[in-house]
């Protein structure tokens, strides 16, 4: 499907138009012409091996080319037994790696073929399940939690939506998503209106306009780029090829030596030839090719006692060179299970003083400025949401229900640029701007703050000792998030549905220091990673003192 400008910055209105479909889906009749015209939504696969290919492949390697020089000269030279000791070394060799190449290639077949992925879609104005190969652009499917996404799609309705996108972007967070517009030129991980094929809806449910199937897809042109990118040799056969150089050098120039020598002391030529390559051929190292399979093999066995699969024997010595890990904090060196463990309010008063009106307004904002699901009774979605929800029903299910029971009427997604979120809700005496985010971001957004239930102007001194508090906080291995409000006239709500820019001139509230404890099992992890000479680096976007916390 050809688009004059990306997907996810046409409204839904547009997009439903440019793809000629509707709301009741499409007929039965569209979808199957445009699956003709189309394709079938599938990755393209690469050719595969036949078995012959897969066996010659074994022999593909520097130092057997050498043995079949060397086999070939023996038998010229009618060395029989060195010959078929060389034919039965290059023959194991090859049966070790053929033999684990095709089990590995056999148990991927059949990981393909365990679970057909199916998707709810609505053709028709009737919701089928269909086999997500046969979707089309423009089908209408719906999505709820624990499902995969099907195909690159458009979202047209949400409720308490968010994405695991990670195989996609690598963020271990969920993303929560929406319906609006999005600018064209923003990037995959801040296309917040759009679907992407083989991620995985965490929370909520929707409804979505397929946009893109197969390659047509973000994850469709990884892979042709993957695909398409120049293969270089893995770090074994380089240094088995240098081997094979080195010792063609080495034994050739010795033999011509030995040969000369022996003419110059008046030796009849021919025993002299043969003894020369003789001794050349027994100076191959046989045994290598065999060693190095067995080696890999053994590696390849203890990969799969921990249920991963190694398509080539050669991939498990490419691992062995690892010198360096990039690894990301949150959900990988921590448990990504957030819980709230230190409130600061401006007004001085901590959490138990729970009639503060600080105290009021940070629960309110921590509830409506939050994007965490329920399912089957719990709240699931970003664990810094869910950790907020958690801590409130603490305070008072009843009021959080009421909370949640609110309109929203517009609301700013988190972004990496703006490192805040924000939303506006209806309720019965104003309209209740709320906003989360880094404490620096919020502070810069705040005039106010709260002074024993009384606004007074920031200035310049009351931002650093704030930020010097975030600070602190995150040193003791702390994610610390700064929270504020502001209150509107009812009268305003219309106004403040269609501004793009509504945080400004908020109330500052305080900050909230949420802990995510270490993997019990990372020391040793690391400890063997270290010992084994690969240094481990971190890969975070909180703050430098909370990512020193952690590493130490």
């Amino acid at each position: 499907m050809n688009f004059q400008k990306p997907p996810h910055s046409y409204s839904v209105e547009e997009i439903y138009e440019l793809l000629k479909t509707s709301g009741d889906g499409l007929s039965k009749d569209e979808a199957h012409n445009r699956r003709n015209e189309y394709g079938r939504n599938r990755l393209q696969e690469r050719k595969k091996k036949s078995l012959f290919s897969l066996f010659l492949s074994q022999v593909n390697n520097p130092v057997i080319y050498l043995l079949l020089a060397a086999m070939t000269v023996s038998f010229i030279f009618s060395d029989i037994p060195e010959a078929i000791a060389i034919i039965a070394v290059i023959l194991l060799n090859t049966i070790i790696g053929f033999w684990m190449e095709y089990r590995a290639q056999t148990s991927l077949n059949a990981l393909k073929k365990m679970a057909p992925l199916s998707t709810r879609v609505i053709r028709e104005n009737v919701e089928k399940e269909i086999h997500a190969e046969e979707l089309v652009p423009g089908d209408l499917i719906i999505l709820e939690a624990g499902d995969l996404v099907p195909a690159d799609a458009r979202i047209i309705a949400a409720s308490e939506l968010s994405v695991d996108e990670s195989p996609l972007t690598g963020e271990s967070l969920p993303v929560s998503k929406q319906t609006d517009p999005v600018d064209q030129s923003a990037q995959v991980a801040d296309r917040t209106n759009m679907l992407f094929k083989g991620t995985a809806v965490t929370t909520g449910k929707t409804r979505a306009v397929v946009t893109g199937i197969g390659m047509v897809t973000e994850i469709g042109n990884i892979s042709k780029m993957v695909s398409e990118a120049d293969t270089d040799e893995i770090p074994l056969n380089k240094q088995l090829g240098m081997l094979a150089r080195r010792l063609i050098w080495i034994i050739g120039g010795l033999a011509v030596l030995f040969f000369i020598f022996g003419w110059i002391t008046g030796r009849e030529i021919y025993p002299i030839l043969q003894t020369a390559i003789a001794w050349t051929v027994a100076a191959i190292p046989e045994g290598l090719p065999i060693v190095a399979s067995i080696a890999l093999a053994r590696g390849m066995l203890r990969l799969a006692d921990q249920q991963v699969v190694v398509r080539k024997l050669s991939a498990v010595e490419t691992l062995g060179e690892t010198t360096v890990i990039l690894t990301d904090k949150t959900g990988t060196l921590t448990k990504n299970q957030l819980t709230l463990d230190h409130l600061d309010l401006v007004s001085g008063r901590k959490v138990e003083d729970k009639e503060s009106e600080a105290y009021r307004h940070f629960c309110r904002v921590a509830v409506l400025c939050n994007d965490a699901g329920k399912n089957d009774g719990d709240f699931q979605g970003d664990p810094l949401d869910v950790a907020l929800m958690d801590f409130c029903l603490e305070q008072g299910k009843e009021r959080v229900a009421q909370l949640r029971d609110l309109r929203r009427i517009n609301e700013d997604p988190f972004d990496s640029d703006s490192m805040m979120m924000g939303t506006i809700h209806e309720m019965d005496n104003s309209s209740y701007i709320s906003a989360k985010g880094a404490t620096a971001a919020i502070l810069e957004k705040c005039t106010y703050y709260l002074d024993g239930g009384k606004r007074k102007k920031i200035n310049e001194e009351f931002m650093e000792q704030w930020v010097w508090r975030d600070k602190e906080q995150s040193a003791k291995g702390l994610k610390v998030i700064g929270f504020a409000f502001r209150e509107e006239a009812p009268g305003a709500a219309d106004r403040l549905k269609e501004k793009d820019e509504f945080l400004k001139d908020m109330v500052f509230l305080g900050i909230a220091g949420f802990i995510d404890p270490v993997r019990e099992d990372i020391a040793e992890s690391l400890e063997r990673c270290h010992h084994a000479g690969i240094r481990i680096v971190m890969l975070t976007g909180d703050h430098p003192e909370t990512a020193q916390h952690i590493a130490r």
